[in-house]
């Protein structure tokens, strides 16, 4: 069984023209027969079309939290599909595929996302492969913040178990003295912590931080 994720929110799905497909690569095997022939046959199992895919983002719109389209597209591409090592789920390319599923298929980066400026958008440039579909399950498990905690600098968060679905940035409402904080890092170890850093404050006090107005810590300057 293998899992897939989504397309990340807020992040549009249009497909350029540019964008090239190639079917049947690695379909056929080429064998020597008894009497010394060269013959080809079909290759056993699933052939993956492949996709040279070019999408456009913008870079000058900022969200709440401070980041543009692109910056959704890269955070989920490092974070989420992890340099393209877990598949995703997105609208089908070629709908009469064998491995058609519903209005969707599920395709994996098998490339370097490489972007270009463009404008006032970035164009980014990366390959696609379908997979096929077979048994997928979809990850229920929703991991629960444990704990947190924090020194000047740094905030760590602490799930219960490793997440289903790996954690962004923007999944955390964070404030601090109840003014808006700023991220300066992220990062996620792949297991059960999140650390994320922000400016220092220089002036002496205790400030108290709240994650999604639920978990609350505090740390002295």
């Amino acid at each position: 069984m293998s899992s897939y994720i989504g397309w990340p929110t807020n992040v549009n799905q249009i497909i350029y023209d540019e964008t090239s497909t190639e079917i049947g690569s690695g379909a056929l095997i080429q064998e020597e027969s008894q009497n010394g022939t060269l013959i080809q046959r079909n290759k056993n199992g699933f052939v993956p079309d492949i996709f040279k895919v070019v999408m456009l983002f913008d870079y000058t719109e900022k969200d709440s939290n401070n980041m543009t389209e692109i910056d959704r597209f890269i955070e989920w591409y490092k974070y989420k599909a992890k340099y393209g090592s877990v598949p995703f789920e997105f609208k089908s390319l070629i709908t009469s595929s064998d491995y058609y599923f519903g209005n969707n298929t599920i395709y994996q980066i098998t490339s370097s996302a490489v972007p270009s400026k463009e404008g006032l958008n970035m164009k980014v440039s990366m390959t696609w492969q379908s997979l096929f579909v077979g048994t997928i399950t979809i990850p229920t498990t929703t991991a629960q913040i444990d704990h947190i905690g924090a020194v000047n600098g740094r905030l760590t968060i602490v799930f219960t178990e490793q997440p289903a679905v790996y954690p962004l940035y923007s999944d955390f409402t964070i404030t601090i003295n109840d003014t808006t904080f700023t991220k300066t890092s992220f990062y996620f170890d792949g297991d059960v912590d999140v650390i994320i850093g922000f400016a220092e404050y220089t002036a002496s006090g205790t400030y108290t931080i709240t994650v999604n107005l639920v978990y609350t810590t505090s740390f002295v300057v």
